[in-house]
């Protein structure tokens, strides 16, 4: 797929964009180029996975052209109709297409895991202690409550005094 580059003119007044506006436009143009890039390998690295090609989010710069500046993947996650077996290897599938992508980003799967586990730990630890600060029963509460809590401890708004990890979490 060809990207079509802004021009550093503004289309509808004909006036030249200022300094400013033409740093913001490069700097757009290096985002863009970015994303779909990330997006792509993500999409090669999901293989027949992948659910269509890339999707992403827009931000018009100030020569009226629109940029990528974030995007997603899509992965089917459905189970094989049947055939459980079928399903746990797709699983397998998709879990050695996550460590493709880990590689591509040189980033290594088994410390990345190890990150992601600590980091879910201490949200659900927080989750827990939100629900019993509140008089909560975990095991009764309705989806829409679980949900609530859960992105409090993911947005750190809830945070106790205890050392739960940084806010980039």
């Amino acid at each position: 797929m060809g990207t079509r580059w802004a021009t550093l003119s503004k289309p509808s007044a004909g006036d030249e964009l200022s300094r400013e506006e033409e740093q913001e436009v490069r700097e757009l143009r290096a985002r863009d180029a970015e994303v779909r890039a990330h997006e792509n390998a993500h999409k090669a690295a999901a293989g027949r996975h992948s659910r269509g090609g890339p999707s992403y989010e827009y931000e018009r710069g100030p020569d009226g052209r629109q940029y990528a500046v974030g995007g997603e993947v899509s992965i089917d996650s459905s189970p094989v109709a049947g055939d459980p077996d079928a399903t746990v290897d797709e699983v397998g599938d998709l879990l050695f297409a996550v460590v493709n992508v880990a590689r591509h980003l040189r980033v290594d799967p088994e410390s990345a895991l190890r990150r992601a586990s600590q980091k879910f730990r201490r949200r659900f630890e927080l989750v827990e202690e939100l629900a019993r600060d509140r008089s909560i029963e975990l095991e009764r509460a309705d989806l829409t409550t679980l949900d609530g809590l859960w992105d409090e401890a993911k947005s750190g708004t809830g945070k106790s005094t205890d050392d739960l990890g940084s806010a980039s979490d």
